[in-house]
Protein backbone atom coordinates (compact mmCIF):
# COMPACT_ATOMS: atom_id res chain seq x y z
CA UNK A 1 0.00 0.00 0.00
CA UNK A 2 3.06 2.66 0.74
CA UNK A 3 4.07 1.28 -2.69
CA UNK A 4 0.80 2.26 -4.36
CA UNK A 5 0.37 5.51 -2.70
CA UNK A 6 3.62 6.79 -3.27
CA UNK A 7 3.02 6.19 -7.41
CA UNK A 8 -0.65 7.61 -6.83
CA UNK A 9 1.06 10.78 -5.06
CA UNK A 10 3.72 11.33 -8.41
CA UNK A 11 0.85 10.66 -10.78
CA UNK A 12 -1.57 12.53 -9.05
CA UNK A 13 0.73 15.61 -9.09
CA UNK A 14 1.53 15.73 -12.25
CA UNK A 15 -1.91 15.02 -13.76
CA UNK A 16 -3.59 18.22 -14.11
CA UNK A 17 -3.59 21.46 -15.84
CA UNK A 18 -0.64 20.85 -18.41
CA UNK A 19 -2.59 17.59 -19.89
CA UNK A 20 -5.66 19.98 -21.47
CA UNK A 21 -2.87 21.86 -23.27
CA UNK A 22 -1.16 19.27 -25.03
CA UNK A 23 -3.47 18.56 -27.85
CA UNK A 24 -3.33 22.03 -28.70
CA UNK A 25 -0.10 22.05 -29.11
CA UNK A 26 0.63 19.17 -30.77
CA UNK A 27 -1.71 20.98 -33.94
CA UNK A 28 0.68 24.07 -33.66
CA UNK A 29 3.73 22.30 -33.56
CA UNK A 30 2.76 19.53 -35.69
CA UNK A 31 1.75 15.92 -34.44
CA UNK A 32 5.02 13.97 -35.57
CA UNK A 33 7.30 16.58 -34.59
CA UNK A 34 5.23 16.54 -31.32
CA UNK A 35 5.47 12.84 -30.82
CA UNK A 36 9.32 13.23 -31.03
CA UNK A 37 9.26 16.14 -28.63
CA UNK A 38 7.29 14.01 -26.20
CA UNK A 39 9.90 11.17 -26.31
CA UNK A 40 13.00 12.92 -25.49
CA UNK A 41 11.48 14.97 -23.06
CA UNK A 42 9.41 12.25 -20.98
CA UNK A 43 12.54 10.58 -20.77
CA UNK A 44 14.44 13.71 -19.50
CA UNK A 45 12.11 14.41 -16.78
CA UNK A 46 12.19 10.86 -15.89
CA UNK A 47 15.61 11.28 -15.87
CA UNK A 48 15.73 14.44 -13.34
CA UNK A 49 13.03 12.81 -11.08
CA UNK A 50 15.46 10.47 -10.75
CA UNK A 51 18.32 12.35 -10.17
CA UNK A 52 16.28 14.11 -7.13
CA UNK A 53 15.07 11.12 -5.57
CA UNK A 54 19.15 10.52 -5.38
CA UNK A 55 19.20 13.84 -4.11
CA UNK A 56 17.08 13.24 -1.30
CA UNK A 57 17.79 9.94 -0.80
CA UNK A 58 20.93 10.77 -0.27
CA UNK A 59 20.72 13.45 2.07
CA UNK A 60 19.96 13.94 5.58
CA UNK A 61 17.50 15.96 6.94
CA UNK A 62 14.63 15.84 4.29
CA UNK A 63 14.33 19.31 2.54
CA UNK A 64 12.53 20.89 -0.21
CA UNK A 65 14.23 22.07 -3.19
CA UNK A 66 15.87 25.14 -1.84
CA UNK A 67 17.05 23.81 0.83
CA UNK A 68 18.86 20.79 -0.97
CA UNK A 69 19.63 23.65 -3.61
CA UNK A 70 21.35 25.46 -0.69
CA UNK A 71 23.10 22.78 0.82
CA UNK A 72 24.72 22.09 -2.68
CA UNK A 73 25.21 25.39 -4.55
CA UNK A 74 25.48 27.82 -1.90
CA UNK A 75 23.42 30.77 -1.10
CA UNK A 76 23.37 32.68 -4.26
CA UNK A 77 21.83 29.34 -5.88
CA UNK A 78 19.20 29.38 -2.96
CA UNK A 79 18.47 32.76 -3.90
CA UNK A 80 18.11 31.85 -7.57
CA UNK A 81 15.47 28.94 -6.45
CA UNK A 82 13.11 30.61 -4.33
CA UNK A 83 12.76 33.26 -7.19
CA UNK A 84 12.06 30.19 -9.82
CA UNK A 85 10.18 28.48 -7.25
CA UNK A 86 7.89 32.04 -6.61
CA UNK A 87 7.08 33.12 -10.12
CA UNK A 88 6.36 29.94 -11.44
CA UNK A 89 3.84 28.84 -8.80
CA UNK A 90 2.37 32.53 -9.61
CA UNK A 91 2.10 31.68 -13.54
CA UNK A 92 0.96 28.39 -12.29
CA UNK A 93 -1.93 29.95 -10.08
CA UNK A 94 -2.88 32.05 -12.96
CA UNK A 95 -3.13 28.99 -15.34
CA UNK A 96 -5.27 27.18 -12.45
CA UNK A 97 -7.90 30.12 -12.76
CA UNK A 98 -7.70 30.55 -16.18
CA UNK A 99 -8.61 27.10 -16.49
CA UNK A 100 -10.83 26.99 -14.16
CA UNK A 101 -12.82 30.00 -15.67
CA UNK A 102 -12.67 28.18 -18.95
CA UNK A 103 -14.29 25.32 -17.44
CA UNK A 104 -17.10 27.20 -15.31
CA UNK A 105 -17.42 29.69 -19.02
CA UNK A 106 -18.03 25.64 -21.31
CA UNK A 107 -20.63 24.61 -18.94
CA UNK A 108 -22.82 27.98 -18.80
CA UNK A 109 -22.69 27.99 -22.71
CA UNK A 110 -24.19 24.48 -22.78
CA UNK A 111 -26.74 25.17 -20.10
CA UNK A 112 -27.18 29.02 -19.90
CA UNK A 113 -25.69 30.74 -23.32
CA UNK A 114 -27.61 34.01 -22.15
CA UNK A 115 -24.90 34.20 -18.84
CA UNK A 116 -22.19 34.64 -20.74
CA UNK A 117 -20.87 37.79 -22.71
CA UNK A 118 -17.55 39.80 -22.90
CA UNK A 119 -16.92 40.55 -19.38
CA UNK A 120 -17.44 37.44 -17.87
CA UNK A 121 -13.73 36.12 -18.03
CA UNK A 122 -12.51 38.66 -15.86
CA UNK A 123 -15.88 37.94 -13.16
CA UNK A 124 -14.99 34.51 -13.14
CA UNK A 125 -11.55 34.62 -12.68
CA UNK A 126 -12.14 37.33 -9.75
CA UNK A 127 -14.65 35.07 -7.80
CA UNK A 128 -12.75 31.88 -7.97
CA UNK A 129 -9.05 33.05 -6.64
CA UNK A 130 -11.37 34.98 -4.24
CA UNK A 131 -13.26 31.93 -2.87
CA UNK A 132 -9.45 29.65 -3.01
CA UNK A 133 -8.51 32.32 -0.88
CA UNK A 134 -10.81 32.19 1.69
CA UNK A 135 -10.99 28.66 1.71
CA UNK A 136 -7.25 29.09 2.59
CA UNK A 137 -8.33 30.77 5.61
CA UNK A 138 -9.60 28.03 7.43
CA UNK A 139 -7.24 25.20 8.36
CA UNK A 140 -7.01 22.29 6.03
CA UNK A 141 -6.20 18.79 6.48
CA UNK A 142 -7.33 16.56 3.57
CA UNK A 143 -6.83 18.52 0.40
CA UNK A 144 -3.92 16.53 -0.50
CA UNK A 145 -6.65 13.20 -0.65
CA UNK A 146 -9.36 15.15 -1.86
CA UNK A 147 -7.10 16.41 -4.68
CA UNK A 148 -5.50 12.52 -5.14
CA UNK A 149 -9.33 11.68 -5.34
CA UNK A 150 -10.10 14.03 -8.19
CA UNK A 151 -7.48 13.16 -9.94
CA UNK A 152 -8.35 9.51 -9.94
CA UNK A 153 -11.68 10.57 -11.14
CA UNK A 154 -9.99 12.95 -13.97
CA UNK A 155 -8.07 9.54 -14.98
CA UNK A 156 -11.54 7.44 -15.22
CA UNK A 157 -12.73 10.06 -17.57
CA UNK A 158 -10.03 10.47 -19.64
CA UNK A 159 -9.77 6.70 -20.06
CA UNK A 160 -13.35 6.58 -20.59
CA UNK A 161 -13.08 9.19 -23.39
CA UNK A 162 -9.71 7.19 -25.30
CA UNK A 163 -12.25 4.68 -25.21
CA UNK A 164 -15.15 6.45 -26.82
CA UNK A 165 -13.02 8.28 -29.94
CA UNK A 166 -10.88 5.85 -30.48
CA UNK A 167 -12.52 4.28 -33.27
CA UNK A 168 -13.39 7.60 -34.53
CA UNK A 169 -9.12 8.10 -35.33
CA UNK A 170 -8.20 8.99 -38.94
CA UNK A 171 -4.43 9.66 -39.62
CA UNK A 172 -5.64 12.37 -42.02
CA UNK A 173 -6.78 14.69 -39.03
CA UNK A 174 -2.93 14.97 -38.24
CA UNK A 175 -1.86 18.21 -37.90
CA UNK A 176 1.27 19.03 -40.38
CA UNK A 177 5.16 19.78 -38.65
CA UNK A 178 5.28 23.33 -37.99
CA UNK A 179 8.86 23.82 -36.54
CA UNK A 180 7.95 27.74 -35.85
CA UNK A 181 6.07 26.25 -32.74
CA UNK A 182 8.79 23.75 -31.68
CA UNK A 183 9.26 25.69 -28.44
CA UNK A 184 6.06 26.25 -27.36
CA UNK A 185 5.31 22.49 -27.13
CA UNK A 186 8.67 22.12 -25.15
CA UNK A 187 7.31 24.52 -22.59
CA UNK A 188 3.99 23.09 -21.95
CA UNK A 189 5.43 19.64 -22.43
CA UNK A 190 7.92 20.61 -19.31
CA UNK A 191 5.10 22.12 -17.84
CA UNK A 192 2.93 19.08 -17.73
CA UNK A 193 5.24 16.33 -17.15
CA UNK A 194 7.38 17.96 -14.32
CA UNK A 195 6.38 16.63 -10.71
CA UNK A 196 9.39 16.86 -8.77
CA UNK A 197 7.90 19.06 -6.37
CA UNK A 198 6.50 15.32 -5.26
CA UNK A 199 9.75 13.36 -4.97
CA UNK A 200 10.65 14.44 -1.15
CA UNK A 201 7.13 12.73 -0.16
CA UNK A 202 7.56 9.72 -1.94
CA UNK A 203 10.85 8.88 -0.71
CA UNK A 204 9.25 9.73 2.96
CA UNK A 205 6.48 7.45 2.49
CA UNK A 206 8.84 4.91 1.49
CA UNK A 207 10.94 5.33 4.52
CA UNK A 208 13.74 6.31 1.98
CA UNK A 209 13.89 2.62 0.71
CA UNK A 210 16.01 3.25 -2.28
CA UNK A 211 15.00 0.59 -4.68
CA UNK A 212 11.13 1.09 -3.64
CA UNK A 213 11.86 4.65 -4.33
CA UNK A 214 13.44 4.23 -7.89
CA UNK A 215 10.79 2.21 -8.87
CA UNK A 216 7.97 4.20 -7.58
CA UNK A 217 9.38 7.20 -9.35
CA UNK A 218 9.77 5.59 -12.37
CA UNK A 219 5.76 3.96 -12.37
CA UNK A 220 4.70 7.33 -11.17
CA UNK A 221 6.19 9.33 -14.16
CA UNK A 222 5.31 7.00 -16.96
CA UNK A 223 2.00 6.25 -15.64
CA UNK A 224 0.98 10.31 -16.63
CA UNK A 225 3.04 9.91 -19.87
CA UNK A 226 1.28 7.09 -21.08
CA UNK A 227 -2.00 8.47 -20.29
CA UNK A 228 -1.25 11.70 -21.99
CA UNK A 229 0.01 10.97 -24.84
CA UNK A 230 -3.15 8.55 -25.70
CA UNK A 231 -5.38 11.57 -24.56
CA UNK A 232 -3.14 13.36 -27.63
CA UNK A 233 -3.55 10.77 -29.85
CA UNK A 234 -7.37 10.09 -29.87
CA UNK A 235 -7.85 13.84 -29.74
CA UNK A 236 -5.51 14.29 -32.89
CA UNK A 237 -7.46 12.15 -35.11
CA UNK A 238 -10.32 13.82 -34.45
CA UNK A 239 -11.43 16.62 -37.06
CA UNK A 240 -12.77 19.10 -34.08
CA UNK A 241 -9.79 18.60 -31.67
CA UNK A 242 -7.72 21.25 -31.80
CA UNK A 243 -10.73 24.16 -32.19
CA UNK A 244 -9.69 25.28 -28.75
CA UNK A 245 -6.39 25.61 -26.17
CA UNK A 246 -8.80 23.79 -23.71
CA UNK A 247 -9.26 20.13 -24.78
CA UNK A 248 -12.36 19.61 -23.42
CA UNK A 249 -13.74 22.74 -24.60
CA UNK A 250 -13.34 21.25 -28.02
CA UNK A 251 -15.48 18.29 -26.53
CA UNK A 252 -18.27 20.85 -27.12
CA UNK A 253 -18.76 20.25 -31.23
CA UNK A 254 -19.86 16.87 -29.80
CA UNK A 255 -23.62 16.19 -30.72
CA UNK A 256 -23.59 14.41 -27.35
CA UNK A 257 -23.59 17.18 -24.82
CA UNK A 258 -23.18 14.53 -21.86
CA UNK A 259 -19.27 14.00 -22.44
CA UNK A 260 -18.22 17.72 -22.54
CA UNK A 261 -20.87 18.46 -19.41
CA UNK A 262 -19.25 15.89 -17.31
CA UNK A 263 -16.20 16.58 -18.78
CA UNK A 264 -15.78 19.85 -17.81
CA UNK A 265 -17.38 19.35 -14.53
CA UNK A 266 -14.36 16.93 -13.84
CA UNK A 267 -11.51 18.85 -15.09
CA UNK A 268 -13.07 22.01 -13.06
CA UNK A 269 -13.19 19.97 -9.85
CA UNK A 270 -9.47 19.20 -10.18
CA UNK A 271 -8.37 22.47 -10.70
CA UNK A 272 -10.03 23.77 -8.10
CA UNK A 273 -8.48 21.34 -5.51
CA UNK A 274 -5.09 22.25 -7.30
CA UNK A 275 -5.74 25.13 -6.87
CA UNK A 276 -6.37 25.70 -3.31
CA UNK A 277 -3.03 22.98 -2.55
CA UNK A 278 -0.65 25.36 -4.96
CA UNK A 279 -2.15 28.44 -2.85
CA UNK A 280 -1.60 27.30 0.31
CA UNK A 281 2.00 25.79 -0.74
CA UNK A 282 2.77 29.64 -2.23
CA UNK A 283 1.50 31.62 1.07
CA UNK A 284 3.81 29.02 3.20
CA UNK A 285 6.80 30.16 0.46
CA UNK A 286 5.72 33.80 1.08
CA UNK A 287 6.06 33.78 5.11
CA UNK A 288 8.76 31.32 5.59
CA UNK A 289 11.19 32.19 2.96
CA UNK A 290 10.40 35.74 2.54
CA UNK A 291 9.01 36.53 5.64
CA UNK A 292 6.08 38.10 4.44
CA UNK A 293 3.40 38.24 7.29
CA UNK A 294 0.16 36.23 6.83
CA UNK A 295 -2.20 38.26 6.12
CA UNK A 296 0.09 40.28 3.33
CA UNK A 297 0.74 36.93 1.87
CA UNK A 298 -2.64 35.99 1.73
CA UNK A 299 -3.58 39.19 -0.15
CA UNK A 300 -0.22 38.98 -2.51
CA UNK A 301 -1.72 35.46 -3.47
CA UNK A 302 -5.09 35.53 -3.47
CA UNK A 303 -4.78 38.85 -5.82
CA UNK A 304 -2.26 37.98 -7.75
CA UNK A 305 -4.30 36.04 -10.88
CA UNK A 306 -7.36 38.69 -11.03
CA UNK A 307 -4.24 40.90 -11.35
CA UNK A 308 -2.40 39.43 -13.89
CA UNK A 309 -5.53 38.45 -15.61
CA UNK A 310 -6.56 42.15 -15.61
CA UNK A 311 -3.71 42.97 -16.90
CA UNK A 312 -4.01 41.03 -20.27
CA UNK A 313 -2.02 37.49 -19.78
CA UNK A 314 -4.93 34.92 -20.23
CA UNK A 315 -3.89 33.04 -23.14
CA UNK A 316 -2.83 30.15 -20.92
CA UNK A 317 -0.93 27.99 -23.34
CA UNK A 318 1.37 30.53 -23.92
CA UNK A 319 1.63 31.27 -20.27
CA UNK A 320 2.50 27.53 -19.77
CA UNK A 321 4.47 27.12 -22.13
CA UNK A 322 6.67 29.94 -20.45
CA UNK A 323 7.15 28.84 -17.11
CA UNK A 324 7.68 25.27 -18.78
CA UNK A 325 10.83 26.73 -20.62
CA UNK A 326 11.94 29.26 -18.30
CA UNK A 327 11.36 27.85 -14.59
CA UNK A 328 10.82 24.42 -15.29
CA UNK A 329 14.01 24.72 -17.44
CA UNK A 330 15.88 26.72 -14.48
CA UNK A 331 15.07 23.55 -11.86
CA UNK A 332 16.18 20.89 -14.20
CA UNK A 333 20.06 22.93 -14.45
CA UNK A 334 19.56 23.48 -10.56
CA UNK A 335 19.12 19.70 -10.21
CA UNK A 336 21.55 18.51 -12.57
CA UNK A 337 24.57 21.01 -10.92
CA UNK A 338 23.01 19.66 -7.72
CA UNK A 339 23.44 15.98 -8.29
CA UNK A 340 26.98 16.47 -9.93
CA UNK A 341 27.65 18.08 -6.73
CA UNK A 342 26.53 15.34 -4.63
CA UNK A 343 28.45 12.89 -6.33
CA UNK A 344 31.96 14.38 -6.37
CA UNK A 345 31.45 15.16 -2.36
CA UNK A 346 30.64 11.45 -2.09
CA UNK A 347 33.98 10.63 -3.82
CA UNK A 348 32.54 9.14 -6.51
CA UNK A 349 34.61 8.50 -10.11
CA UNK A 350 32.37 10.63 -13.08
CA UNK A 351 32.99 9.08 -16.33
CA UNK A 352 33.18 10.72 -19.56
CA UNK A 353 29.58 9.68 -20.62
CA UNK A 354 28.42 11.43 -17.37
CA UNK A 355 29.62 15.11 -18.06
CA UNK A 356 28.67 14.70 -21.83
CA UNK A 357 24.77 13.90 -21.02
CA UNK A 358 24.55 16.66 -18.04
CA UNK A 359 26.35 19.21 -20.56
CA UNK A 360 23.98 18.39 -23.16
CA UNK A 361 20.48 18.38 -21.11
CA UNK A 362 22.03 22.12 -19.80
CA UNK A 363 23.07 23.77 -23.36
CA UNK A 364 19.29 22.06 -24.60
CA UNK A 365 17.68 24.10 -21.62
CA UNK A 366 19.49 26.79 -22.04
CA UNK A 367 18.41 27.16 -25.66
CA UNK A 368 15.13 26.43 -24.92
CA UNK A 369 14.94 29.60 -21.88
CA UNK A 370 16.47 32.15 -24.52
CA UNK A 371 14.50 31.05 -27.61
CA UNK A 372 11.30 32.23 -24.82
CA UNK A 373 12.90 35.11 -23.91
CA UNK A 374 14.10 36.16 -27.40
Amino acid sequence: MRFITAVLILSGLIIGAGMFAIPYAFAQAGFWLGVTEFIILSGLILLVHIIYSEIVLNTQPLHRLPGYIKIYLGHNAYKLTVFSVLFGTIGSLLIYAILGSDFIINILKITNPGYINDSSGIIIVTILSLTVGIITLFKLNKEALINGILTAILIIFILFLIVRLWPTVQLSNFAPTNFNNTFLLYGILIFALNGASAIPEVVTILKKNKKSTRLAVIIGSLIPAVIYFLFTFVMAGNQNAFNHPNAITSLSNSNNQLMPIVGNIVGFLAVFTSFIVLSLNLQSLLILDLKFNKWLAWFAVSFSSIFLYKFGLYDFTSIMGYMGTIFGGLDIILLILCFHKLKTLNGNKLTLWSHIWKIAVVVLIIIGIAQSVL
